[in-house]
């Protein structure tokens, strides 16, 4: 991230573990439990299958914001979160698309086939996850195909809707379409947290951080 100085909230601190890792330290949180067999099979199927596992096993340790690397940081969003969303169970992002698992959505939750969609870049729980009535079956739900790029953001999205909330806009900016314009939004001059740069934004995270740190590009327009 590009602000200097920590982040007063409850992170993930370097990059996901290896899948041994995550075994070695949070087996306790699912053993036994119903999700064990699916989650365990996700986790070694996918990258975000790792994702959702970190995310939903960390949950049980305490208060947590998980984020992105892709997601570049203005301001330390722990005033809101305590202010906002102390005790949520879980709240997720919203993104100006819809990247995710139809069917998925059609059967669970067709409200979120609308658009905005769910993000999971920024992803905040005060809960322990793993012991969510729902997940069991959308876990399930997932295993029937394990190559789906979107079964992590679903699940997620899906929890959010119905036993938490969505992030407030302000913590997180994703809008697809800055990708394609010159003149776009400044995200830390519209008073937004931070901006997660999806994909084909990816290369506008560099720019930014250079434009914030050394003041690269100071004559481009606002």
């Amino acid at each position: 991230h590009w602000k200097k100085g920590a982040l007063n909230v409850a992170s993930a601190s370097g990059q996901l573990p290896s899948r041994c890792s995550l075994r070695r330290r949070y087996g306790a949180a699912i053993a036994g439990k119903p999700i064990e067999a699916n989650l365990r099979a996700l986790a070694t199927a996918s990258p975000l299958g790792l994702k959702l596992a970190f995310i939903l096993v960390r949950s049980a340790a305490g208060p947590q914001l998980f984020a992105d690397s892709d997601i570049l940081w203005f301001n330390d969003p722990a005033p809101t979160i305590a202010a906002e969303l102390s005790g949520c169970p879980i709240t997720v992002g919203r993104e100006s698309h819809n990247s995710t698992n139809h069917y998925f959505a059609a059967s669970f939750a067709p409200e979120l086939l609308e658009i905005p969609g769910p993000n999971t870049g920024c992803v905040w729980s005060d809960s322990d996850l793993t012991i969510s009535a729902l997940l069991p079956e959308f876990l399930l739900h997932a295993t029937e195909d394990f190559q789906e790029e979107f079964n992590e953001q679903i699940i997620l999205g899906i929890l959010s809707c119905r036993e938490g909330r969505w992030l407030p806009d302000h913590v997180c900016l994703t809008f697809f379409s800055d990708a394609f314009h010159w003149r776009r939004r400044w995200a830390w001059q519209k008073g937004y947290y931070s901006c997660h740069y999806v994909r084909f934004m990816r290369h506008q995270f560099y720019r930014d951080a250079l434009q914030l740190d050394g003041g690269w590009f100071r004559s481009l327009p606002s």
